[in-house]
Parts: structure tokens; sequence; C-alpha cells
């Protein structure tokens, strides 16, 4: 990236609360945004363009997940300009705190999505359209295999996902967001 590049994106370090694990899900959404801001001005050759490819992937299976649909408006979150290295570590930062939540019992019962207590929720009728965040891609992108597994599935044992698994899982993508911020 130049160095003077900035991208401009609505999530935002507090999005991720410590108290509530279900905060993960609204953030992840706001957070998919903000690398498809980035993605949206790059170039299909650039040098990171599959890497942000699959931090979207990623991001949309942890939306998935929730089985509460999201309706994140996201006019509701003022925007932030920030370097892609500095999105980088923001998004560093949610996968640690996925890693942390992501295989915890409370995770599956999440009822409502939620935002962190500093963030006002609107409440906007059902005649408000959804804000898809999966939104459309070119030609190119809907032809790639999907290279990240599905953590949803268990293990063959078919016993519930033990955080070392988990982090099996997760630690390649780490690896490679890391091995993107050295010099």
């Amino acid at each position: 990236f130049p160095k003077d590049y900035y991208v401009v994106h609505h999530y935002r370090r507090n999005m991720l609360c410590n108290t509530e694990p279900c905060c993960i899900f609204p953030a992840a959404v706001v957070l998919q945004d903000s690398w498809h801001v980035l993605l949206r001005n790059l170039w299909d050759e650039h040098l990171n363009h599959s890497l942000i490819l699959d931090l979207k992937q990623t991001l949309d299976k942890i939306i998935r997940r929730n089985k509460n649909t999201e309706e994140t408006d996201l006019s509701n979150y003022s925007t932030l300009s920030s370097s892609p290295e500095e999105l980088l570590k923001l998004t560093s930062e949610f996968f640690t705190q996925w890693l942390k939540v992501g295989c915890l019992p409370s995770i599956e019962t999440c009822t409502l999505p939620t935002l962190p207590p500093s963030i006002k929720r609107r409440d906007y009728g059902p005649s408000r359209a959804r804000l898809l965040t999966t939104r459309a891609v070119s030609g190119d992108e809907e032809g790639q295999p999907d290279k990240m597994i599905d953590i949803t599935q268990l293990p063959s044992s078919g016993g519930p996902l033990s955080l070392s698994y988990s982090a099996s899982i997760w630690s390649p993508l780490l690896l490679r967001l890391y091995w993107w911020l050295l010099p």
C-alpha cells in the first residue's frame, strides 16, 4: 500500500465488548464491511487481494454462525480513517476475541444480536431494507472455491469443538495476518 493510503470505515476497537460474547456477531458485520471498502479500492492483481478475500470469507462464516439475522445499519456508526495496517491490527484483535468466545456454550444461545453498551441501537421497523453485508462480488470471486475450513462442522468424533481444534483452524490465518504486518 502507498504510505499515505487510508481507508474510511466504521469499525472501532470498542465494538468488541469483553462482557457480552454475543457482541462478536455485529462486530463481525461491521468489520467485514470495512474490508469490503478497502477491497473495492484495490486492483484484483494487488498482492494482498486474496488475503482480504480470505478475511471476508472467514468473517462471513462467523456471521452465519449466528442463528439470528443481524440488521446492522452502518449509518449509525461514525466513520474512521485508518491505514490498512491498523485495520489489520483491529482484525487480529477481533480474531483473538473470537478464539476466546467462539466455542463458549453461551455463543449458541444468543437471543438477539447485541451491540456494545456505548453504541445506541436504533429500532427500525420491518419495512426498512436489510443491509446486506455480502454484497455482489465480481465473477472471479464467485468462481473461487471456498478455501476456508468450515468451523461449524464437528470433528469426526461428534463431540463439541475444543479450543485447540478451533485454534488450529485460525492459526494459519493469524500467521498470514502477522506476515502482512511485517515491514
